[in-house]
């Protein structure tokens, strides 16, 4: 109904599981990674847990659509089944033929375990998928073990992935279980989302469907955060209802006012005040706890002092009344700070440390310029924390203020002009193909997510930054340049440089940036794969990562390869799954600074 209204392609917050909306947070790459490994294992059970709307079905759903032409699934959407029923049903799935009207199990079971024989002398994998998985009985659960008891001397014939709520993990747990609950080769519980990737979560599906404009202000979101709870569904179902509430009342963006009365159709009024975390609730009663301690010492202070003038004022009670409450991060909180949905990405003192691999220098943020204010004004400059004199303060050579002030100027088009050129490539702009179609035209891929300064360090390239005025207006500019606690920022032919404590006030974690493939590369690489890229991969790795390999004919990814990529990645903070693609070959690529542009030229001297 309000599809045409906003300039949707589409309907932005179906709750139906589509993989194209898959938003990849942390933790969803992680559980799509433990489902991917348990695919290409040699068996057990593969097990993915998470509360209820939290996104499971629908990383199944993308699974599905990254496996191997040789697997073959029998996808299982109902187990509330009878060992007899579900027997039938795998047959039904994997279309193995069997008389109308069979009640033996033994002649269902001796059938299954003949197609996958036949299956694993074809060079096929089966997979049995298994959703909502938390309403097997048990004696189904004992019956798919004693199904996965047919192997060959190398691996088990049939890999098993279950997926359900929480309280799957219970019935695991029970002791008649044990023997299943030993084969579990993988498991991963899904969480909801935080508050940050709530908002890159709402603003990916809202791209996806057509459009970039921001319709839920970050007041807003953060109203839909307390009465979701960081749960997709949720999520789902209220955006929609509000983005319906605008429409009828010719709204372009959705207020609080909207998302409330749409809560109330969604959650019905007693849900309206949702609790705090328990996490929010600790921090609210030790905060209140330390204000009356602080209290209580202080007019004890007084009470002293007024009764003995002389005596010297205690530092523990200037402390105590000094300090505010501990916020999450068990660091004093400092009320000059901006909010989180200013400075959602990193702590800034952390940024530096990483930066320039020394202690930490912890500074204060310099707010952007509110409304009205002349850019500089009540602005407090950066401090280090060992400090002694205002000579000693670091200043920032810049400031992205301007750029933030005039955001229609420096918009996406510009900031990829910028990119394009640090890679000696061409960009268009006159619409006729986006930026990443062009890339490809020239070698050259496109990578997005939504990630921190570690992330881009990692990476060592030039990349895209999203970033948010004062006023919430977004505005773009590449990152090319970072050294010693200082990040360079080029948007067309302008450039400005800002320590990352100025950085991380205007940017929230959005980043796309080129990288360049190396030969042969089409998707990403696994064990059995042959292509040049193996050969590539191979050669980089010689010598890094334990002796040099044998190369093996046809340039073959082997078991020997796989283990070495592993060690590479735990090395690079990635997931250990053996696979490589762009994270891994952009990785191994900024080691070997091979004619690319980089972010930081390592000092080859001190090496």
């Amino acid at each position: 109904m309000y599809k045409e209204y906003f300039g949707f392609k589409e309907t932005p917050f179906s709750i139906a599981p589509d993989p194209r909306y898959l938003f990849m947070s942390e933790q969803h790459r992680e559980a799509l990674a433990h489902l991917v490994f348990g695919i290409h294992s040699d068996g057990g059970f593969v097990l993915l847990t998470g509360e209820v709307g939290t996104g499971k079905t629908t990383i199944c759903r993308c699974l599905l659509g990254q496996l191997p032409e040789k697997c073959i699934v029998a996808f299982i959407l109902n187990p509330k089944l009878t060992v007899l029923e579900l027997l039938s049903t795998i047959c039904d799935e994997f279309r193995i033929p069997y008389p109308e009207g069979t009640t033996s199990v033994k002649f269902f079971v001796d059938r299954i375990n003949a197609y996958l024989i036949d299956a694993n002398a074809r060079g096929l994998k089966a997979v049995l998928l298994i959703d909502e998985a938390q309403n097997l009985s048990t004696e189904v659960l004992e019956q798919m073990r004693l199904l996965t008891n047919l192997e060959t001397d190398q691996r088990k014939l049939l890999q098993i992935i279950l997926i359900g709520q929480p309280e799957l993990r219970s019935v695991l747990a029970r002791p008649e279980l044990r023997q299943l609950a030993q084969r579990i080769i993988a498991r991963y519980h899904l969480n909801p989302l935080t508050k940050r990737d709530m908002s890159a979560y709402v603003n990916h599906r809202l791209a996806v469907a057509g459009t970039r404009r921001e319709l839920f202000p970050p007041a807003v979101l953060d109203r839909l955060f307390a009465l979701s709870g960081g749960i997709p569904r949720l999520i789902n179902l209220l955006c929609d209802r509000s983005l319906l509430g605008a429409y009828a009342r010719n709204k372009s963006v959705v207020s609080k006012k909207i998302l409330k009365q749409a809560a109330g159709e969604v959650l019905g009024e007693l849900d309206l005040e949702r609790k705090p975390p328990p996490g929010k609730k600790l921090a609210l009663t030790l905060g209140l706890g330390s204000l009356v301690a602080a209290l209580i010492l202080t007019s004890s202070y007084y009470f002293h002092q007024s009764r003995n003038p002389d005596a010297a004022i205690p530092e523990a009670a200037v402390e105590t009344v000094v300090k505010e409450p501990a916020g999450e991060s068990g660091k004093s909180a400092d009320m000059n700070q901006p909010t989180e949905m200013n400075l959602p990405a990193t702590d800034p003192a952390v940024w530096e440390d990483k930066v320039d691999g020394s202690k930490s220098v912890y500074k204060k943020p310099i707010p952007p310029p509110q409304e009205g204010e002349s850019p500089g004004e009540n602005q407090e400059k950066a401090v280090p924390a060992d400090a002694t004199t205002a000579d000693e303060e670091k200043k920032s050579d810049g400031s992205l203020g301007p750029w933030a002030e005039s955001a229609d100027r420096y918009d996406l088009k510009r900031a990829n002009e910028a990119l394009f050129r640090l890679w000696g490539a061409a960009y268009v702009t006159d619409g006729s193909a986006d930026a990443c179609s062009q890339a490809e035209s020239q070698q050259l891929q496109c990578y997005s997510a939504v990630g921190g300064l570690g992330d881009l360090s990692a990476f060592n390239c030039p990349a895209v930054l999203k970033l948010f005025s004062a006023r919430n207006q977004p505005f773009y500019a590449v990152l090319s340049a970072l050294s010693e606690g200082k990040a360079t920022f080029v948007s067309g032919t302008d450039t400005v440089t800002v320590s990352t404590s100025e950085m991380a006030l205007w940017w929230r974690g959005d980043y796309t940036l080129l990288w360049k493939p190396p030969p042969g590369y089409r998707r990403p690489l696994q064990v059995g794969d042959r292509s040049l890229t193996v050969e590539w991969l191979r050669s980089r790795l010689a010598g890094r990562e334990g002796p040099v390999l044998p190369e093996p004919e046809n340039h073959l990814f082997d078991r020997s390869l796989a283990e070495q990529v592993k060690i590479f990645q735990i090395s690079q903070g990635l997931t250990p799954d053996g696979f490589v693609g762009p994270q891994t070959l952009m990785r191994l690529r900024a080691e070997t600074e091979e004619g690319i542009p980089l972010l930081t030229h390592k000092n080859k001297d001190a090496q």
